[in-house]
């Protein structure tokens, strides 16, 4: 009989002992693949055992907020190098805008510059603000509008757009100044200022969790060479092309690889911009 309990008495003991010891391996495995919330051990008794499983907590603790500390920085880190960017593509767009206006002061009547004046003014209030590097695609949009307006009195009557969007995408979230640079390439591309009309239209759909844009021009297109430019970023940042270069660098960081941005030309004539990121 004595024999029994003292084998009940080694059991039970046995238990108190490899319980907490299990609990702590599965801890530290629910650690190992990232759980934090699955770690943490309310330690009960006073031993060795509860001693190592209070370090281990605090250990666990501090990991956490490391990371939790890394991924701030690594936020704020991207948020810095939009921001750069994006102050990079304004002074792009500023110089070929008031270059368009020199060029009128002295081909048109005072009221015509005064109207691109006025909407150059109108779209900088939207571009110069930097503190904002996400936007909704509504946002960008109703610039996009804006800054074709401003292209139709510059050149005008030839000139002729048209903008549709899916009201389901209004409300995704995009870089700031990420359609119009695109929309700014297919035109300085493809118009050459001759008598014929000049179109360019954008469709923004929604497709499969992404939202897709297309850019399409009515111009002479590009050459090959000019084509293969385009759609590689590596070649175009040797050439020191900014505008491109940038789409790609902030496409980059804000999707990482979870994006298509590709160049073609068109038949018989004409560009084509499409766009594609997750929603």
């Amino acid at each position: 009989c004595l024999g029994v309990l003292s084998l009940l008495l080694a059991l039970w003991l046995s238990g108190e002992i490899t319980k907490p010891v299990k609990e702590l391996e599965q801890s530290m495995k629910n650690v190992q693949k990232g759980e934090f919330d699955k770690a943490l051990i309310s330690p009960e008794g006073c031993n060795e055992i509860t001693s190592l499983t209070h370090s281990f907590n605090i250990m666990t603790e501090k990991i956490q907020n490391l990371m939790a500390e890394n991924v701030r920085e690594q936020k704020q880190k991207r948020k810095s190098e939009l921001q750069a960017l994006q102050a990079q593509i304004n002074p792009h767009f500023v110089s070929n805008a008031l270059q368009a206006i020199g060029n009128a002061v002295f081909e048109k009547e005072p009221i015509y510059v005064y109207r691109l004046i006025s909407n150059l003014g109108k779209m900088m209030k939207y571009s110069m603000h930097t503190d904002r590097t996400i936007v909704f695609l509504k946002e960008e949009t109703d610039y996009l509008s804006q800054f074709l307006i401003f292209q139709a009195e510059r050149i005008g009557v030839k000139f002729h757009f048209d903008i549709q969007v899916e009201k389901e995408v209004e409300k995704v979230q995009i870089p700031k100044m990420l359609i119009q640079p695109l929309v700014e390439n297919c035109i300085s591309h493809g118009y050459t200022g001759l008598s014929e009309d000049f179109y360019v239209s954008v469709d923004v759909k929604q497709e499969a969790g992404c939202v897709l844009i297309w850019i399409k021009d009515s111009g002479i297109g590009v050459t090959e060479e000019k084509l293969e430019e385009m759609n590689n970023k590596t070649i175009l940042a040797q050439r020191g092309r900014i505008g491109i270069v940038n789409i790609y660098k902030r496409l980059q960081l804000f999707y990482n690889d979870g994006y298509e941005l590709n160049f073609q030309n068109l038949a018989p004539h004409g560009l084509s911009c499409f766009l594609k990121v997750p929603m």
